[in-house]
């Protein structure tokens, strides 16, 4: 393993222009959309008509946390 102190010096020059994302508004209004048209309501007996595959229940720890 490279300790982080042998690890190679960026060059800033060679960094993609940075990208603006203080207004999000199009991509929340795209997952308001999805949500919308979803099976599902912002409640709690809609979420519970929810049943999770049978491999999330058979998944392990590490697989869960990712």
């Amino acid at each position: 393993m490279t300790a982080p102190h042998d690890l190679p010096r960026i060059d800033p020059e060679t960094l993609p222009e940075p990208v603006d994302v203080h207004d999000n508004s199009e991509a929340l209004a795209a997952v308001r959309a999805v949500i919308a048209a979803g099976p599902y309501d912002a409640t709690w007996e809609s979420l519970q008509r929810y049943t999770p595959p049978r491999w999330y229940q058979d998944a392990k720890f590490g697989v869960f946390l990712h």
